[in-house]
């Protein structure tokens, strides 16, 4: 799968130079003392990821073992990296200034589904047992993130993280295109109204640097947080007990997206929709690289035995 890996950081740098030109072209100053910590963890990774593959590859023993810390500590390294490139884009999508569609999104709610956000919102605060299994729910993403790459990593190592990483980067720019025409406040609840601020302050021209150690979750529609969780869902699909935890856990995290994230209704759909083309996306995509490699395979084969055809010819001769 290295044509694979490699083409995935092809992509993410050139996501990184998009966000890079943004910022640039929005007069935004990048505070690089907020990079540099993520830079040194990585550099780090990056030495015992290659410790391993050293003793992998002069211990067969412990072939697999090494296999299995070296694919998994070079996933979470391009996640990082792809995380850190593409963050900005959420940014730069809201300062194209499209108006608010908030009353657009409240109106679709109560249309589509009969929903009222405050009325929902105040029955779980009166239920305070509910209200803690939702926020305990929502938070836990960066948990599920680790346990699904180390599944990854234990049982198609150099595969399944790969398949995880394409999702989560063509959801994520996907989102933020979408994001352009669709900004919104949302509502204020268990999180806070800093991601309100935030958006205000790009909406308005008051953005003059990116802090990578201060970054708010400012999409409101769709919900990213949606779509994370079926994909989280996806990735342990072969695996029934984890599909056993996973699925009642990341139902309940969509949900909370409602009253701990203060979502629209609609968004979860919208958010759903995002997982699907994501997975197809991804699926395609890998599809080809897979052809591009088989065909490479053919033509080197073709070559050497056109070589060693030749080669008998002149002897003969």
């Amino acid at each position: 799968m290295l044509n694979d890996y490699v083409t995935r950081w092809v992509v993410i740098a050139i996501l990184g130079l998009v966000s890079a030109v943004g910022l640039w072209e929005l007069n935004v100053t990048i505070v690089w003392k907020s990079l540099w910590s993520a830079i040194e963890f990585d550099i780090l990774i990056v030495i015992f990821a290659a410790i391993y593959s050293i003793v992998g590859a002069q211990a067969p023993r412990m072939e697999w073992s090494a296999a299995v810390v070296s694919d998994l500590l070079l996933s979470i390294i391009q996640l990082i990296v792809a995380l850190k490139a593409l963050t900005p884009l959420t940014y730069i999508a809201a300062a194209f200034g499209y108006p608010l569609v908030d009353i657009a999104l409240t109106k679709l709610d109560a249309i589509l589904f009969g929903f009222d956000w405050n009325v929902e919102a105040n029955w779980v605060a009166n239920h305070p047992a509910l209200d803690w299994l939702l926020r305990r729910a929502y938070y836990s993403l960066y948990y599920q993130g680790a346990l699904v790459f180390l599944v990854g990593s234990v049982n198609r190592p150099g595969d399944r993280n790969g398949e995880i990483i394409w999702q989560f980067c063509i959801s994520l720019v996907l989102t933020c295109a979408i994001f352009v025409f669709t900004p919104a406040l949302g509502h204020a609840a268990h999180i806070g109204t800093g991601w309100m601020q935030t958006l205000m302050m790009i909406r308005n021209g008051e953005w003059a640097d990116f802090d990578f150690s201060h970054v708010e979750g400012i999409i409101s529609f769709p919900s990213f947080h949606t779509t994370l969780a079926i994909l989280l869902v996806y990735a342990v699909r072969h695996h029934r007990w984890l599909l056993a935890v996973l699925v009642p856990l990341n139902m309940l995290l969509i949900v909370a997206t409602l009253s701990v994230g203060g979502h629209y209704l609609v968004d979860l759909p919208a958010g759903a929709a995002v997982a699907f083309i994501s997975i197809v996306a991804t699926r395609l995509i890998r599809q080809q690289l897979a052809k591009f490699r088989l065909r490479a395979s053919f033509d080197l084969a073709d070559s050497a035995s056109g070589f060693q055809t030749g080669s008998s010819k002149a002897s003969t001769a």
